[in-house]
Order: C-alpha cells, then structure tokens, then sequence
C-alpha cells in the first residue's frame, strides 16, 4: 500500500534481491517529510545466506492536527552498500507516499455555564477549533443585549499554537 493515514495506519513494502550477493547488502531508508510519515526502521540488510528472503518495510502515518488535506510524501532509499560490486552503490528510486488527513476545520462551542446575575456570577462559553490553523483566525462576537451582560473581550483570536479560549460575562 503507497497509503498512510494520521489514525496510525502504515503503508508497507517488501524488498528483496533479485541474486545471491557475495557479501551483506545493506539498504538504507529515510522518509522525506517525517511529520507525515516514520520508518519503523532505518536500514535493512541482507546477507549471502538469507539473501532470497523477504524483508518488510513500514511507515506510519503521523497525526499533524492540521486540516491540511492528504498529504505526500516519499520513501528514499538514501543508499546501498555492500563489498559486493554488483550491488554498491546501486540507486533505487524513490517510492510517492500519500498520509491521509484526519482532520478537519472547525469551530466547537461548549457552555460551560449559562447563567450569570447581577450579583456578579459569570456566564462561561468554552470556544476551540477542531484543527490546529495554518495562519492565525479571529473570531469577533458581541452580547445579544449589553443591559443584561457584557463581554470580558470582543475578539477570539487563536494563533498556531492556542486552540482554546474562555469568554465570560
């Protein structure tokens, strides 16, 4: 599968030599971009007695909390190395990858307490995005009726690194 997702999922591979080498044959792997996928393991080797065997490859997908759609990615083979001539230095190409997104836009908005007094109680609203924002996002919002409550800010303003923001009375 060329498919990993943000739930954890891996997409897998199986490598294997196509002839016996005359020494161990070591692949070295790395992702491109590791916030869309990890290698469970940066080399793999094989050797003159086990050469014909299978050797499995996985990458698994990394949750960003940004609603950035799938995203690409690859699996590189840095290098391969062996004192085997017919397979030093062999170059192999880059496999494409797509980390399926699982995160989507969104504004939630959790009452907390609804009730305030003239006494000074506090109505308390909890307001947060679903995702984490690429650029900051300002919410501008107002008392339906400032005889009866007002607002301790007329903006909810989160960055790239704030999701949360309380508003009371």
């Amino acid at each position: 599968s060329t498919t990993s997702d943000e739930d954890g999922g891996m997409a897998s591979f199986e490598l294997r030599l196509t002839s016996e080498p005359l020494a161990d044959v070591v692949v070295t792997l790395e992702s491109s971009d590791i916030t869309e996928g990890t290698l469970g393991q940066s080399t793999v080797t094989f050797t003159p007695l086990d050469w014909n065997g299978i050797h499995r490859v996985e990458v698994t997908g990394q949750d960003d909390d940004v609603a950035d759609g799938d995203q690409p990615y690859e699996l590189r083979f840095v290098s391969v190395t062996s004192t085997d001539a017919s397979y030093d230095g062999m170059v192999l190409a880059p496999i494409a990858l797509t980390n399926i997104d699982n995160d989507s836009a969104g504004i939630e908005v959790n009452v907390v307490d609804n009730t305030s007094d003239e006494a000074g109680a506090t109505a308390e609203v909890q307001v947060r995005l679903t995702s984490e924002p690429l650029a900051g996002v300002t919410i501008d919002i107002s008392s339906s009726d400032l005889g009866e409550g007002t607002l301790s800010t007329a903006q909810l303003v989160f960055t790239t690194r704030s999701e949360e923001r309380r508003v009371g009375k």
